[in-house]
């Protein structure tokens, strides 16, 4: 109580940030965005904040905290001594940025938002069921586009195809597909630097030759994380162009995949 002069002391200390592909520490004790806000009084309490900022979503986040009580400024107490994300003991929260969701700041409009992320106010409008246009009161909530499963066999020129938007489109929207892509890259001039054919990816950095993870052995073993709470299924946000939206009938099949591959290697 405030009659012992007591006050709570939060500190966030390690923050992990986590994707199907990858796994490391931020470098700072919160991501970019969050902040711990602590009030003393009676009660004392700190509260977590965090307006998550683009290229952060579809990440787990681990915040890990070290919370302490302190009385009289003489005596104290630590409720939790936190050592590394992972072990026992450790208090953390898991926190999952949502892809193709928008929190508008301040000053935001639907055509700001819009402009920003390669789509159209009136997209935006039909998916969210907002009644504002020209402006948004700060933290509306503003649906992007649709969150899509990948299937077997889709590739990122499939996606690309089916969604009547660019590559490049893609791998804005999603910033772990761009990791993907990194890995596959990499591993491929790896390859091509030993001498041996790399076989598992195709017209990199255009493409993926599959997105959907257990058709992928590379991105099948990349895909290990501490953080439980992932899914070994990679989503995708996708902002179709609803002008230019064109849909196919589902993944290439082994027959096509097999007949593209025969043509392009007479082409060369």
């Amino acid at each position: 109580g405030a009659g012992l002069g007591s006050a709570l002391q939060i500190q966030p200390f390690r923050s992990v940030r986590a994707t199907l592909y990858s796994e490391g520490d931020v470098g700072a004790p919160l991501p970019v965005g969050a902040r711990v806000v602590a009030t003393q009084g009676t009660i004392s309490q700190g509260v977590l904040e965090w307006k998550p900022w683009r290229g952060q979503e579809g990440a787990t986040y681990a915040l890990c905290l070290s919370v302490a009580s302190t009385f009289q400024g003489n005596c104290s107490h630590r409720f939790f001594q936190p050592a590394t994300y992972g072990d026992a003991g450790a208090f953390c929260l898991l926190v999952t940025v949502e892809r193709c969701r928008y929190c508008a700041w301040e000053g935001d409009s639907l055509q700001t938002v819009a402009a920003a992320w390669g789509t159209t106010w009136l997209q935006l409008w039909g998916g969210s069921a907002l009644s504002q246009v020209s402006a948004l009161m700060p933290g509306t909530p503003v649906e992007l586009g649709a969150r899509y499963q990948v299937k077997k066999g889709e590739t990122l020129a499939h996606l690309s195809q089916k969604f009547g938007v660019s590559v490049r489109s893609l791998l804005q929207w999603n910033p772990d597909l761009a990791e993907a892509e990194s890995l596959l890259l990499a591993a491929q001039r790896a390859a091509a630097a030993a001498g041996a054919a790399y076989t598992a990816t195709t017209d990199l950095p255009d493409d993926v030759a599959s997105m959907y993870v257990d058709d992928n052995a590379l991105l099948q073993a990349a895909a290990t994380t501490r953080v439980t709470s992932i899914s070994a299924v990679q989503q995708v946000c996708a902002l179709p162009n609803i002008c230019t939206y064109t849909s196919l009938a589902g993944p290439p099949t082994a027959a096509s995949t097999s007949s593209s591959s025969s043509s392009s290697s007479s082409s060369s």
